[in-house]
């Protein structure tokens, strides 16, 4: 079984997300692409698809959002699971639905899943205006990507796709 794991990053924290996903999925035995949104193309040529956006300011980014809109009918004709990264994701049983506007986006191609996933919190990357936006967040940086959820869930897709 063909499945593609592609995502968009402003700064590489959920491309780190996509490719253990890709890894936990190709340790049993599915045949996987990793790739960023931007270089996945068609995925009328995979049985599976786990789409994947960082999120700023409650929103995916806008690469993910167009390739989704793209390839709206595909994904919505294949076991299809998406996830996002941020800091949204840090919060105690984030509920994904509620922390990310994707309401129409899942309501089009209606995911298996759709996941929230802390990310990675780094001011000194962020440009200016960034920062600004960012000013009045406590959070400290840090990593708040959690590797064992992040394992878990992709073994949770392998075991619905793998027979």
């Amino acid at each position: 079984m063909r499945v593609l794991v592609t995502s968009a990053s402003r700064y590489g924290s959920t491309t780190a997300i996509a490719d253990a996903i890709g890894r936990s999925l190709s340790a049993r035995g599915l045949l996987v692409d990793v790739s960023p949104v931007s270089e996945a193309g068609d995925v009328s040529g995979y049985d599976a698809v786990v789409l994947g956006s960082g999120i700023y300011l409650g929103r995916w980014l806008p690469p993910a959002l167009e390739f989704a809109e793209g390839q709206r009918d595909a994904l919505a004709s294949r076991p299809t699971w998406l996830f996002s990264a941020g800091l949204a994701g840090r919060q105690p049983k984030a509920d994904a639905s509620r922390a990310v506007m994707l309401a129409e986006l899942i309501e089009a191609i209606g995911p298996r899943d759709h996941v929230l996933f802390g990310g990675l919190f780094d001011r000194a990357v962020m440009d200016d205006e960034e920062r600004a936006q960012l000013a009045a967040v406590p959070t400290p940086d840090g990593d708040y990507r959690d590797w064992a959820e992040i394992e878990a869930w992709a073994n949770a897709i392998a075991d619905e796709l793998v027979v």
